[in-house]
C-alpha cells in the first residue's frame, strides 16, 4: 500500500513543478522524513521492523493528501474521485478477498486467485473501454485493410 500512495503521490506532485512553486516539493519531502523517522524512532523498539513499514506508508499517504490538497490550490486539475475510488475500493476488496484464498502451493493460489484479477479487467473494460466490446469493432478490427 505505501508504494501505491507512493505512486499517486509522484503522479500528484506534477502541480508543483508545472507551477514554479518546487519549494512545497521540499516541504513535503521534509513532513514525509519526520514521519518515517519519528515512526521509527518510537515503534521500531515496540513492534519491530513492521513499524518500518507503517511509518512508510503514512508518510506517502500524508504525503499523497498534502500534494492533492495543494494541488487543487495551485493548480486545479479536475480528478474524477468517484471514479478513483470506486477503482481503489474494487482493488482493496480484491485484495481482500485474495488474502483468504490460499493454498500449500503457490501456483495453485495464483490460479484461484486470477479469476479476480479477470474480474477486474473485465469491470475495467466494461465501464472504461466498452467499445471494445461492441461487434463493429471487432469486425473493423478483424476485417481491417
Amino acid at each position: 500500500m505505501a508504494n501505491l500512495f507512493q505512486g499517486i503521490y509522484y503522479s500528484l506532485s506534477l502541480w508543483y513543478k508545472l507551477t514554479d512553486k518546487t519549494i512545497y516539493g521540499a516541504y513535503m519531502a521534509i513532513i514525509g522524513c519526520v514521519i518515517t523517522i519519528g515512526g521509527n524512532v518510537v515503534f521500531l523498539p515496540k513492534i519491530g521492523f513492521m513499524a518500518s513499514a507503517y511509518s512508510v506508508f503514512t508518510c506517502f499517504l500524508v504525503m499523497t493528501i498534502l500534494s492533492f490538497i495543494l494541488g487543487r490550490h495551485f493548480y486545479k486539475i479536475n480528478y474524477d474521485i468517484p471514479k478513483i475510488i470506486f477503482y481503489f475500493a474494487i482493488c482493496l476488496l480484491f485484495y481482500i478477498v485474495g488474502g483468504y484464498i490460499k493454498f500449500d502451493n503457490n501456483l495453485v493460489t495464483c490460479l484461484a486467485r486470477l479469476p479476480l484479477f479477470v474480474l477486474f479487467v473485465y469491470i475495467f473494460i466494461k465501464k472504461e473501454m466498452s467499445f471494445l466490446l461492441t461487434k463493429d469493432f471487432m469486425y473493423k478490427l478483424i476485417h481491417k485493410k
